[in-house]
């Protein structure tokens, strides 16, 4: 089995995080599958595994077609590696019982029990990855640019609400017009609170 002495400490720490990658082969007919999964990566088997039932999809994938080529993408925020490597399905009860074990380690709760389980084992021959911080100040300011936009979409609502006022008077709404333009005012007591405007 092949490992990948080429994934870095930051990389492989990415690998342990409770994520969902997706997992991309081919069907029979030659057109793409492409299915979100949780995955556990063994480094110093160069495997990662996959937990699946034997009438899913990417399971009759590989039934058909063993060995075939596939690969696994995790993805947070603007990091992101995947790992691309031959895949197998199996039913054996000893690689299976390692990957619930991988499996609960990471996620820290143990998968599904479903009947007809089975382990899909991807040996990795290659890896891409962008898991460093060199986006974080774009990173930064696209996240100030959308709590801005979230902020003026805030106060574009709160403008065209009806006015509150507390005093129990009658009051016209400044903001507000009735049918033909002409200023309403509507005073509607709900403990003790007066709500005043076109509409209530």
């Amino acid at each position: 089995m092949t490992t990948l002495p080429s994934l870095s400490t930051r990389a492989r720490a990415f690998l342990t995080g409770p994520h969902v990658c997706t997992l991309t082969m081919l069907r029979p007919d030659g057109s793409p599958h492409v299915v979100a999964v949780r995955f556990t990566w063994d480094r110093a088997a160069g495997l990662a595994r996959v937990l699946t039932v034997a009438a899913s999809r990417k399971a009759r994938n590989l039934t058909v077609n063993p060995g075939s080529r596939v690969a696994v993408c995790q993805v947070e925020g603007f990091r992101w590696l995947t790992l691309e490597g031959t895949a197998t399905v199996t039913d054996d009860p000893t690689r299976i019982a390692e990957g619930v074990h991988r499996y609960t380690e990471r996620y820290a709760a143990p998968p599904p029990e479903p009947l007809g389980r089975v382990l899909i084992e991807i040996t990795a021959t290659g890896s891409s990855a962008s898991t460093s911080d060199v986006h974080a100040p774009w990173r930064r300011r696209w996240m100030r640019r959308r709590a801005q936009v979230a902020d003026d979409r805030t106060s574009v609502e709160r403008r065209t609400r009806p006015n509150r006022c507390t005093s129990g008077a009658l009051k016209s709404s400044p903001c507000q017009a009735g049918r033909g333009g002409r200023r309403v005012g509507v005073d509607s007591e709900m403990a003790g609170v007066s709500f005043c405007g076109s509409r209530v």
